[in-house]
């Protein structure tokens, strides 16, 4: 009989066994990931060499851009090309001397005379590309450029899609092991549970793999036809924003032992002991997400991952196992013996699921309350930027949830005061409590998908803190060497280090359009940065343009525009704003 029982026991022992030793080495890896990866911020363009707009007497050796933070390159970051739009340059671009700020593509000796157009695509810490052109000229004006693309609309909706397939599986795969490690030990046995389980994996396999195969073409600005473009993979599978995603490829798979989908336990017995698997694997999932997110351009970035990944952690329990609460548990022990919500029974299981979501959902409220302040930091961004916005209608579905959340959990109570649900043919009846308590899980689900569908819109927008730069406009009199007036009006936006935009308009002093042969200007900081040439194109009479000019630094910055009249008068006019 001993022998009998060590045999019975060996498909458990190597069951755990496996989950373990599958599981613990990929989570050291995470940690060691997490705690040595370079910390950055969004990075946007500081200074150019040559200026944007620069007029050389001389052909320049090479083209340097200077960004404000660390930035990923591929072969196709910078490319110069001449008037006629073909590429000039003597190779890829590299970092110089280490830093990973600084960008710079040689040029070929004896670069001819001409207008020359630098187009520039690199990648933030999150995966967000920034891109731009700028133009300069030898011996002649530079010449007016084109806006970037940017990204394929297309390619960036099916990016947000894997986001949210990932977030979702991701979410079943966490709170699924949590409700069962923890509070449903005899789970194994529902084939209501493996189903959802295997869902899971599927949901979040498609995610993982479909966001690797998506931020190529998402960086390079390509279509659909660049999912299957190798080059592109293999550079994803080379950055640092790719790399945590084999591990969110490695985590789903590892899934599959830590949930007893394979190997699966013999009948009657429970797994316990896997849970150090399973905690060990949420450990790997989250932090798969916190790598990958804005906390990766963050500082202090131990800090906000951390945050990110407990947040990520808290919400995939509470949201998983509502899902497993629904879809497997309540089910489950409607329709079969009580044995079947193990040892501790319905009201002990209930209880204990509500202390467990009330835990999740206060780790929630702090570490997304840390997350809003360190995106936004000023509450002027929540309505000036498109991620505030979406940060708002997130927090109000969130609200909405926490008081649903509050019913479920005075249901689940008042269920687990109650005893063990009711058997199938009354248990959703529109009276009982077992009824009710789905009715308002369903509804409190329901709700969490649409917190994962904003949250996967969120992550997929540059966040406020580095996107919001408020408009500035001012109307100044500026004059001729006479003292004659005239009124002009600026308008800058958007107000932060990199590109700006400035519009021109000219008027008389009686208010009417007053039409100009050309328009120039200058930036100057109040420091020693400066000073950017600006060249204003005309758009229509009185009205003029110069798009991208690069701001390098923060601060107090003087704009002076010469506005040359029809009848060959030089006006002057200056203002001051503040960059960001």
């Amino acid at each position: 009989m001993t022998t009998d029982r060590h045999r019975l026991r060996l498909p458990r022992l190597f069951a755990v066994v496996v989950r373990v030793l599958l599981v613990l080495p990929a989570t050291m890896v995470a940690v060691l990931a997490l705690v040595t990866a370079p910390a950055s911020a969004h990075a946007a363009l500081s200074s150019t060499t040559p200026q944007q707009g620069s007029q050389l007497t001389a052909p320049p050796g090479d083209v340097t851009l200077v960004f404000t933070e660390e930035v990923g390159l591929s072969a196709r970051s910078v490319q110069v090309a001449d008037a006629r739009g073909r590429r000039v340059g003597t190779g890829g671009p590299q970092h110089v001397g280490g830093d990973s700020r600084t960008v710079r593509v040689a040029l070929p000796a004896g670069l001819g005379k001409g207008s020359y157009t630098v187009t520039w695509r690199v990648v933030s810490v999150d995966g967000h590309p920034v891109s731009g052109t700028f133009a300069f000229g030898v011996g002649v004006p530079a010449g007016t450029v084109e806006q970037d693309a940017g990204v394929d609309p297309f390619v960036g909706a099916l990016r947000t899609a894997t986001q949210l397939l990932g977030y979702a599986g991701s979410a079943l795969l966490i709170g699924g092991s949590a409700f069962l490690f923890l509070l449903w030990p005899a789970g194994h046995a529902s084939s209501r549970l493996r189903r959802l389980m295997v869902g899971g994996v599927v949901v979040a396999a498609i995610g993982s793999v479909g966001a690797l195969l998506v931020q190529g073409p998402y960086v390079a600005g390509r279509g659909v036809g660049g999912l299957l473009d190798g080059g592109l993979l293999t550079e994803t599978l080379g950055s640092s924003y790719g790399r945590p995603l084999l591990l969110r490829v490695l985590a789903v798979a590892l899934s599959v032992p830590v949930l007893g989908i394979w190997p699966p336990l013999p009948d009657g017995e429970e797994a316990g002991p896997g849970g150090v698997a399973a905690i060990g694997n949420a450990v790997l999932l989250a932090a798969s997400f916190s790598l990958t997110g804005h906390a990766a351009e963050a500082s202090p970035r131990l800090l906000a991952e951390a945050a990110d990944g407990i947040h990520l952690a808290a919400a995939g329990i509470w949201l998983g196992g509502l899902a497993v609460l629904l879809f497997a548990y309540l089910p489950t022990v409607a329709e079969s013996p009580p044995s079947s919500a193990g040892p501790a029974g319905v009201s002990d299981v209930l209880a204990r699921w509500s202390r467990v979501a009330m835990a999740s959902v206060g780790l929630l409220v702090v570490t997304g309350s840390y997350q809003a302040w360190r995106e936004t930091r000023a509450l002027d961004a929540l309505a000036g930027t498109t991620y505030g916005r979406l940060l708002i209608v997130k927090v109000s579905v969130v609200v909405v949830l926490l008081l649903v959340a509050a019913v479920a959990r005075s249901t689940v109570l008042r269920s687990a005061r109650g005893g063990a649900p009711a058997p199938a043919a009354s248990a959703s009846g529109p009276g009982s409590g077992p009824g009710r308590l789905r009715r308002v899980v369903g509804v409190e689900a329901l709700l969490g998908v649409g917190v994962l569908a904003v949250t996967s819109f969120l992550v997929a927008t540059p966040p406020a803190r580095s996107s919001y730069g408020p408009p500035f406009s001012a109307s100044v009199q500026g004059k001729d060497a006479e003292g004659t007036p005239i009124r002009v009006v600026l308008d800058v936006t958007p107000t932060r280090v990199g590109p700006q935009t400035v519009r021109l308009h000219a008027y008389t002093p009686t208010g009417e359009v007053l039409p100009f042969s050309s328009a120039t200007g200058e930036l100057r900081a109040s420091g020693t940065d400066g000073p950017v040439q600006l060249t204003f194109t005309p758009i229509t009479d009185g009205e003029g343009l110069a798009t991208g000019v690069v701001v390098p630094s923060a601060g107090r910055w003087t704009l002076t525009v010469q506005v040359l009249t029809e009848g060959t008068t030089d006006y002057a006019a200056s203002t001051t704003y503040t960059v960001r």
